[in-house]
C-alpha cells in the first residue's frame, strides 16, 4: 500500500494528467489504479470496488470532484478577499475626498 501511494498515486495527483478532458484518458488512469491494487497480496481475490474499500482508497471520480470543489472554494475565497479590498479602498477614497472638501 505504501508503495502504491508513493509511486503510483503521487504521479497521478501531482501531474496534469490527473484532470484529463477525454474519457479515454480517465479510463486508462483507472486501469493503472486497478492493476496497482491487484498487486497487493491481501486484495487479490476482491473486485475493484472491494479492493478500494479494504485499502481505504477513494475512487478516482471522488478525488476528481473533491479536487474541483477545493479549487472552487479557493477561488471564491480569493475573489471575496479582492472584493473586500476594493470596497475598503473605495470607502477610503471617499473619506479622503470628504475630508479634503471640508
Amino acid at each position: 500500500m505504501l508503495l502504491y501511494k508513493s509511486m503510483v498515486r503521487s504521479h497521478f495527483f501531482s501531474n496534469s494528467m490527473w484532470s484529463p478532458y477525454k474519457v479515454g484518458l480517465t479510463d486508462k488512469i483507472k486501469k493503472v489504479q486497478q492493476r496497482a491494487t491487484k498487486l497487493i497480496p491481501s486484495c487479490k481475490g476482491f473486485a475493484y470496488s472491494e479492493r478500494l474499500k479494504v485499502l481505504g482508497i477513494p475512487t478516482l471520480k471522488y478525488r476528481h470532484y473533491r479536487g474541483d470543489m477545493i479549487e472552487t472554494i479557493k477561488f471564491c475565497i480569493v475573489f471575496m478577499t479582492l472584493q473586500f479590498r476594493l470596497i475598503y479602498l473605495y470607502v477610503k477614497i471617499l473619506l479622503c475626498e470628504e475630508i479634503t472638501a471640508n
